[in-house]
């Protein structure tokens, strides 16, 4: 699903903000591609004129052909909006109000929803500023307004994406095979970076000038900008943010041929999206135990993961983003339990990590994450490489003041340097290292954080962090390191 861009300064890559998602986002399940069994309208012969030339390029990029093609409805803003709430209907219906209740209890005890706003609130933020979306249970891609601009096409390109994923790859069924689970947040990276290389390719064979009017979304979009979240605003982009590193990874290691197999085994774990060097899937074959409640506790719903990205953007809410990524990576498993105490809502959870040298520095995390809450809000305990967390709401906490445009860049910036590395066939190790090294570096960083607040990169800037580079890379490859 390709949005317009908001009112506020954005890089490229954060207008794609999925703003409602969080709630999927977080709890492992998805907004956009509902996992409602599919009733397709008819069949058409052929693709609608001006789609026609969108579809055949699509093809060509993606290396797949179309089974057949599909209804391309476009509407009116009322109509629109009426489609989008269908959507959010089914997926309602299909998950049901005890899991969005328990969606609700888990976000808010971990501050990142505030008490005047709820799943559906979240959710319906998406209807202003959507421009299409494939829909698959109708199989139909569904357009806001009758034009075709050249900013519309590139996003029919992104959608028609979609409809071959789902033609080749039973997009629908896979969702409902990994819905709630921590697989599912992995699986929509999937789609929406391969979605989004081929929307890359289809711009990049435009003119400069029709390059530009993409950009800024020059096709008279509705253009909204309003108040959400930071965690929506920072997880809502999640998918569109690491969604193209996940593929590139996927692409260095397999081809083609392994970005195609990885629809079909999907990553299972969140942490394979935070980090593309997490690790063996024999890492994440542990159990961790379910937590226990205390008597009198009220238990909502069924234990479930909380995922590494979940964890990331909890940490980087008011932590820095370096620390909260390095604090994040070293995840193996996770057991959660929300519940209510006392009319709070709380979760209660345990991270299983590689290693007791990443337990202890998940700990001090997630110590110094609830020294900047809410006083009594949080406690956390170490268990060789477990470690044990309770949250609950207490009042609305500090305000956060870190930059959610930087919370996204740090880790996809780390992993863009990692696959960089790969690329170049550097070790595993030896890419992780310069990768890693650079985001905690102070220099490099602080570049960072202005070319995000900017959205612009000077030579100055571009010297120093090819500066940084080359001296961490020396570290990492001389023989002390």
């Amino acid at each position: 699903m390709r949005r317009a861009g908001s009112g506020r300064r954005t890089t490229r890559s954060t207008r794609r903000r999925w703003s409602a998602a969080v709630v999927s986002l977080v709890m492992g399940g998805t907004l956009a591609l509902s996992v409602v069994p599919a009733s397709a309208t008819s069949t058409p012969k052929h693709w609608e004129a001006r789609v026609g030339p969108i579809a055949k390029e699509v093809e060509r990029l993606r290396g797949l052909r179309f089974k057949h093609p599909v209804p391309v409805v476009f509407t009116t803003n009322r109509q629109f909006r009426h489609r989008v709430a269908e959507q959010l209907q089914h997926n309602h219906v299909i998950r049901g109000t005890k899991a969005i209740y328990r969606e609700e209890v888990v976000l808010r005890a971990l501050g990142l929803l505030p008490e005047e706003f709820s799943v559906p609130d979240l959710e319906g933020l998406d209807a202003d500023i959507l421009v299409a979306f494939y829909d698959p249970t109708k199989k139909e891609v569904v357009v806001r307004g009758h034009d075709i601009g050249i900013a519309t096409g590139a996003t029919l390109a992104h959608e028609l994406t979609h409809t071959l994923q789902d033609q080749h790859f039973d997009l629908s069924g896979t969702l409902s095979r990994l819905h709630d689970t921590d697989a599912a947040q992995p699986f929509h990276a999937l789609i929406e970076g391969d979605a989004m290389r081929v929307e890359t390719a289809y711009v990049a064979t435009l003119s400069a000038a029709q390059q530009e009017q993409v950009a800024n979304g020059a096709d008279g979009q509705v253009r909204t900008e309003y108040a959400v979240p930071w965690a929506a605003f920072a997880l809502g982009g999640g998918p569109y943010t690491f969604g193209p590193n996940l593929v590139s990874a996927l692409k260095i290691a397999g081809g083609e041929r392994g970005i195609d197999a990885a629809f079909r085994t999907p990553p299972a774990h969140q942490v394979e999206v935070l980090n593309p060097v997490a690790g063996p899937a024999s890492r994440f074959r542990i159990q961790v135990p379910e937590p226990k409640l205390r008597e009198g506790d009220r238990r909502i719903g069924r234990p479930a993961p909380l995922g590494a990205m979940t964890l990331y953007v909890t940490l980087a809410r008011r932590l820095a983003p370096t620390d909260a990524l390095l604090a994040a990576d070293d995840w193996t498993g996770s057991s959660a339990v929300a519940f209510i105490r006392d009319g709070r809502a709380c979760v209660r959870a345990a991270v299983r990590t590689a290693t007791v040298l990443g337990a202890q520095r998940l700990t001090g995390a997630l110590r110094s994450w609830a020294g900047q809450g809410p006083a009594g809000a949080s406690s956390v305990r170490l268990h060789g490489a477990t470690v044990a967390f309770e949250s609950c709401a207490l009042g609305p906490g500090p305000a956060a003041d870190r930059s959610p445009d930087l919370a996204l860049t740090v880790p996809a910036v780390r992993n863009q340097l990692i696959l960089n590395g790969l690329s170049r066939g550097s070790k595993p190790d030896l890419a992780a290292c310069v990768a890693d090294s650079l985001i905690a570096d102070r220099q490099y960083l602080d570049v960072l954080d202005a070319i995000v607040s900017t959205g612009t990169r000077t030579p100055a800037q571009r010297v120093v962090q090819l500066e940084r580079t080359q001296a961490i890379t020396e570290t990492c490859t001389s023989p002390a390191s």
